[in-house]
Protein backbone atom coordinates (compact mmCIF):
# COMPACT_ATOMS: atom_id res chain seq x y z
CA UNK A 1 0.00 0.00 0.00
CA UNK A 2 1.16 3.59 -1.04
CA UNK A 3 -0.22 6.91 -0.87
CA UNK A 4 0.87 10.13 -3.36
CA UNK A 5 0.04 13.31 -4.46
CA UNK A 6 -2.73 13.64 -7.35
CA UNK A 7 -6.36 14.19 -8.36
CA UNK A 8 -9.46 12.09 -7.05
CA UNK A 9 -12.68 12.02 -8.52
CA UNK A 10 -15.86 11.25 -6.71
CA UNK A 11 -19.13 10.42 -8.51
CA UNK A 12 -22.30 9.04 -6.69
CA UNK A 13 -24.81 8.05 -9.56
CA UNK A 14 -28.85 6.40 -9.15
CA UNK A 15 -29.17 3.41 -11.39
CA UNK A 16 -32.78 3.04 -12.24
CA UNK A 17 -33.84 -0.32 -14.15
CA UNK A 18 -36.98 -0.77 -16.11
CA UNK A 19 -37.90 -4.75 -15.58
CA UNK A 20 -34.32 -4.95 -15.91
CA UNK A 21 -33.95 -4.32 -19.67
CA UNK A 22 -32.42 -0.81 -19.57
CA UNK A 23 -30.31 0.11 -16.74
CA UNK A 24 -30.20 3.93 -16.58
CA UNK A 25 -27.12 6.71 -14.35
CA UNK A 26 -27.82 9.53 -13.36
CA UNK A 27 -24.90 11.03 -11.59
CA UNK A 28 -26.22 12.97 -8.33
CA UNK A 29 -22.76 14.32 -6.89
CA UNK A 30 -19.68 14.92 -8.45
CA UNK A 31 -16.36 16.40 -6.99
CA UNK A 32 -12.59 16.53 -7.31
CA UNK A 33 -10.24 16.73 -4.76
CA UNK A 34 -6.26 17.37 -5.02
CA UNK A 35 -4.81 14.97 -3.10
CA UNK A 36 -1.34 15.20 -0.78
CA UNK A 37 0.20 12.60 0.34
CA UNK A 38 0.25 14.01 4.19
CA UNK A 39 -3.51 13.49 3.57
CA UNK A 40 -3.74 9.83 3.97
CA UNK A 41 -3.98 7.69 7.20
CA UNK A 42 -3.06 4.32 8.03
CA UNK A 43 -4.94 2.75 10.30
CA UNK A 44 -6.60 -0.86 11.17
CA UNK A 45 -9.93 -1.99 10.48
CA UNK A 46 -11.89 -5.23 11.14
CA UNK A 47 -11.46 -7.05 14.32
CA UNK A 48 -9.79 -10.57 15.06
CA UNK A 49 -8.92 -12.25 12.45
CA UNK A 50 -10.64 -10.05 9.79
CA UNK A 51 -8.28 -7.27 11.31
CA UNK A 52 -6.47 -5.60 8.55
CA UNK A 53 -4.72 -2.04 7.53
CA UNK A 54 -5.64 -0.04 5.52
CA UNK A 55 -4.67 3.97 3.82
CA UNK A 56 -7.65 6.50 4.25
CA UNK A 57 -8.31 9.09 2.60
CA UNK A 58 -11.48 11.65 4.14
CA UNK A 59 -13.77 13.19 2.06
CA UNK A 60 -16.35 14.29 4.35
CA UNK A 61 -19.79 13.60 4.57
CA UNK A 62 -21.66 14.18 1.56
CA UNK A 63 -25.64 15.01 2.60
CA UNK A 64 -28.89 14.18 0.76
CA UNK A 65 -29.06 18.13 0.37
CA UNK A 66 -25.41 18.34 -1.75
CA UNK A 67 -27.16 16.17 -4.16
CA UNK A 68 -28.34 17.49 -7.90
CA UNK A 69 -31.66 15.66 -6.85
CA UNK A 70 -33.12 13.45 -4.78
CA UNK A 71 -32.80 9.82 -5.43
CA UNK A 72 -35.35 8.12 -6.88
CA UNK A 73 -34.49 4.71 -6.93
CA UNK A 74 -32.76 2.52 -4.04
CA UNK A 75 -29.87 1.16 -5.80
CA UNK A 76 -26.88 3.61 -6.43
CA UNK A 77 -22.95 3.47 -7.13
CA UNK A 78 -20.04 5.26 -6.00
CA UNK A 79 -16.96 5.29 -8.26
CA UNK A 80 -13.86 6.94 -7.23
CA UNK A 81 -11.10 7.80 -10.09
CA UNK A 82 -7.33 8.43 -8.94
CA UNK A 83 -4.67 9.93 -11.36
CA UNK A 84 -1.66 10.61 -9.82
CA UNK A 85 -0.20 12.82 -12.59
CA UNK A 86 -1.51 14.09 -16.09
CA UNK A 87 -1.25 11.18 -18.40
CA UNK A 88 -0.30 7.97 -15.92
CA UNK A 89 -2.87 5.63 -15.58
CA UNK A 90 -6.27 5.91 -13.92
CA UNK A 91 -7.10 4.23 -10.86
CA UNK A 92 -10.73 2.82 -10.39
CA UNK A 93 -12.56 1.82 -7.90
CA UNK A 94 -16.62 1.31 -7.65
CA UNK A 95 -19.44 -0.37 -5.55
CA UNK A 96 -23.18 -0.66 -5.38
CA UNK A 97 -24.78 1.37 -2.66
CA UNK A 98 -28.16 1.98 -1.01
CA UNK A 99 -29.93 4.75 -0.61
Amino acid sequence: MTVSDGIANLIISEISTLFGLNDKTTILYERVFITNKKDFRKTKVGMGTLEHEVILFSMGRITYSELRKKPSSIIGKVEINFRVAPGSEVLKGDTTVGF
